[in-house]
């Protein structure tokens, strides 16, 4: 007859003990009485008070460290100095390339002494035509709405033309009642959204920035750009 542990569960039909849950193991330490219930949350103060304490205190030698570090080596100075001479390059830069279209043809970026420079589209951002304010261009956004309002009241005899347009022209609008940008420019391939921003004053662009940009093997290089235009 086997002695082997494994068969002699089997033949009494052992069953492996369940795993608590996170939840049930917690439920074990929870509070029994009043007593418990203060104790439990004097020691939740001291525990938050400890940690307030030491993130001031860590907060403190680090702020020291950072004074004696600068005292020691300068090196605030050092990347405030770095900062304008490499604003002033690239400007100067910037200065010679307009100055020098030969020099670029047909291309909008030239390569020279291990870096790469010239002019690359930038973000998409909202434009006003000339002699529009945003107040224009809200009110404008506006009246859409509220005649698509109407045209939806009327029923099925309401324009759906104008409902569309209302539709369209309500995401250009923000809840406090100014120009949603955002939503302007993520409707740039829609014809139509494009046709009522421009009714309202409104044009998408994207400006050429001049960048500097140096080519580094095994690692992406820093891109620096020109002022604003």
């Amino acid at each position: 007859m086997s002695t082997d542990p494994k068969n002699t569960d089997k033949k009494a039909g052992a069953v492996k003990p369940k795993r608590l849950t996170k939840k049930a193991a917690l439920a074990m330490l929870m509070p029994r009485n009043e007593a418990e219930v203060c104790a439990l949350i004097a020691e939740t103060i001291k525990a938050q008070t400890v940690r307030e304490e030491a993130v001031a205190l860590r907060d403190g030698k680090l702020a020291d460290a950072a004074a004696e570090i600068e005292e020691q080596f300068g090196y605030d100075e050092i990347i405030q100095a770095a900062d304008v001479d490499m604003a002033r390059n690239v400007e100067l830069l910037e200065m010679w390339a307009d100055q020098h279209p030969e020099v670029f043809g047909d291309l909008k970026s030239v390569t020279r002494a291990g870096a790469s420079f010239g002019w690359r589209l930038g973000q998409w951002k909202t434009q006003l035509k000339s002699k529009v304010t945003w107040e224009m261009v809200v009110d404008y956004l506006t009246s859409l709405v509220k005649l698509a309002k109407a045209e939806k009241a009327a029923g099925a005899d309401g324009d759906k033309d104008t409902i569309l347009l209302g539709e369209l022209a309500k995401k250009f609008i923000r809840v406090c009642v100014e120009p949603n940008k955002v939503a302007m420019i993520a409707e740039r391939e829609n014809v139509e959204a494009v046709a009522v921003m421009e009714a309202a004053g409104v044009v998408l662009n994207q400006e050429e920035r001049f960048y500097f940009e140096p080519l580094r093997e095994g690692q992406a290089g820093t891109t620096l750009t020109g002022g604003e235009g």
